[in-house]
């Protein structure tokens, strides 16, 4: 949960919001930075009075309520506790996306993660020569591995859709990868609340070697709309 208040025409956050696999973002004071609305007040009033897309979602919370930072500050704290409680239902769909979304990228570069230090279980790796790894461990999944990407590509992650459990299927598809590591090593870096949208950027503990300020925008739905990895 967050805090919101707004001190010279400058919002100020305090709390936390879990964004599941992508990481824990958590300003401890009101000082803190990792979670922060790059509108002014003034700003954020203008779009809001002016009907405008982004901040139009305060109107239920400030109904006829007389528009001060006190009030468009609890407005703004509500809607974003209650998308994050609502987050939390969605949990093991947006952690889909966001590891098809990264194995996508490993995949399409055939990043060799058996490279990385931590990253792999040297116990499950398959028994043929290094330089072989990409197209034994790769190659008979590609087909399977872009069929998820397109499941999940573009469309809501709020429980509106059946889909596959991502995390699930890549664990059994490459049991060789440290999954448990990986989703540890999640670095949380910047999220940042703009109306219906939040938007996150997180690395990984590997000297960011599969991700290097992952970035990605959220819609109240929880689609993925604009997915950047190094």
């Amino acid at each position: 949960m967050i805090e919101v208040k707004v001190i010279d025409d400058i919002f100020i956050i305090k709390g936390s919001f879990d964004l599941g696999i992508a990481g824990i973002y958590t300003n401890q004071e009101f000082s803190s930075e990792q979670i922060q609305i790059l509108e002014s007040y003034q700003e954020v009033v203008e779009d809001y009075l002016g009907k405008k897309y982004f901040w139009g979602i305060l109107a239920e919370y400030l109904k006829k309520q007389k528009l001060t930072e006190e009030s468009v500050s609890q407005a703004i704290s509500q809607y974003y506790n209650a998308l994050e409680q609502k987050a939390q239902l969605c949990i093991k769909q947006i952690n889909s996306n966001f590891l098809i979304n990264v194995f996508e990228d490993m995949i399409g570069c055939g990043l060799g993660f058996w490279e990385i230090e931590g990253a792999y279980i040297k116990e499950k790796m398959p028994t043929c020569q290094k330089e072989a790894y990409g197209e034994v461990i790769y190659q008979p999944y590609w087909d399977e591995t872009d069929a998820l990407y397109k499941e999940y590509n573009d469309t809501p992650n709020d429980n509106s859709l059946e889909k596959t459990d991502v995390e699930k299927r890549l664990r059994e598809i490459f049991p060789m990868f440290d999954m448990d590591a990986f989703i540890r090593g999640v670095r949380p870096e910047i999220l940042t609340l703009h109306g219906e949208y939040v938007s996150f950027q997180c690395s990984d503990s590997w000297k960011c070697q599969i991700l290097c300020s992952a970035y990605d925008n959220l819609d109240e739905r929880f689609t993925f709309t604009d997915w950047h990895n190094f």
